[in-house]
C-alpha cells in the first residue's frame, strides 16, 4: 500500500491579554480565531469546511460540553470523527505524531488539531469580582490519550501530585548528574533562560517579553 505524506498546511494562534472580564475570551471563541488563522496562514480555500477530523487537546480552564463538536459547529466543518483527550503535557505532540501516521496510512485526509485555555480570563474575573459572559461550563468526555493518574498512589501519599512537585527532583538529578554545584547549577539555569527571554522578547504571543537577563 502506498504511503501518503503528512504535511502540516497552516499553523495559526492567538493570545488573549485582555484586562477586562466582559472583553477575556472563553476557550472555545479562541480555538476559533485560531483555526481560523491558520486557514488564513494555508492559502484559505474553504479547508475548515473540509476537515474530516477535529481533534481538542484538554481544556482546563472553562471547556464547553462537547469542545470538538461545538467547535465543528462554530467553523461549519462536519468531521467524520472528533476526539477530546485527557489531560497530559504531551497531548499535543501526540496528537500530532499520531495524526501523521493515520493520514500515512490514508486513514484521516484533513485534520484541525486545535488547543485553548483562558487561565488568564478567570483571574481578571476573580480579581475584579465580574461573571465572565461565558457559554456554561461543560463536562466533557475524553476519549483519546492516555488517562492513567499523573501520579502513583505512593507519591500522592507523600503530597506529589502535579508536575511542579517532581520537576525539582528531576532538576536536581541532573545538577548531580553534571558535578554542578547549587550556585553553578542556579547561574546555569539563568544563563539558559535569559536565552529563551530573549527569544520571548520579540514573540507577540510571549507572555512575558520583558527579556530577563540572567
Amino acid at each position: 500500500m502506498a504511503l501518503e505524506f503528512p504535511i502540516i498546511v497552516g499553523a495559526g494562534q492567538i493570545t488573549n491579554r485582555s484586562v477586562d472580564a466582559q472583553t477575556a475570551k472563553e476557550p472555545l471563541e479562541l480555538m476559533d480565531l485560531a483555526a481560523r488563522r491558520a486557514e488564513a496562514h494555508a492559502g484559505g480555500g474553504a479547508l475548515l469546511a473540509k476537515v474530516d477530523s477535529v481533534q481538542v487537546v484538554n481544556v482546563l480552564s472553562w471547556p464547553s460540553a462537547d469542545p470538538p463538536a461545538d467547535l465543528a459547529g462554530r467553523l461549519q466543518a462536519r468531521p467524520s470523527e472528533t476526539f477530546y483527550t485527557h489531560i497530559g503535557g504531551n497531548t499535543p505532540q501526540s496528537l500530532v505524531n499520531d495524526t501523521a501516521e493515520r493520514i500515512a496510512r490514508g486513514q484521516v485526509r484533513l485534520a484541525l488539531l486545535v488547543g485553548a485555555d483562558a487561565m488568564h480570563g478567570l483571574r481578571v474575573a476573580r480579581k475584579s469580582g465580574e461573571e465572565l459572559p461565558w457559554a456554561d461550563r461543560g463536562q466533557p468526555a475524553p476519549n483519546c490519550g492516555d488517562g492513567r493518574p499523573g501520579s502513583s498512589e505512593l507519591e500522592g501519599r507523600h503530597g506529589a501530585t502535579t508536575p511542579i512537585h517532581f520537576y525539582p527532583l528531576f532538576e536536581n538529578a541532573l545538577r548531580a548528574h553534571q558535578g554542578h554545584s547549587i550556585e553553578a547549577h542556579q547561574r546555569h539555569l539563568g544563563e539558559l533562560s535569559a536565552g529563551f527571554a530573549s527569544v520571548a522578547r520579540d514573540n507577540e504571543h510571549a507572555w512575558f517579553r520583558d527579556g530577563k537577563t540572567a
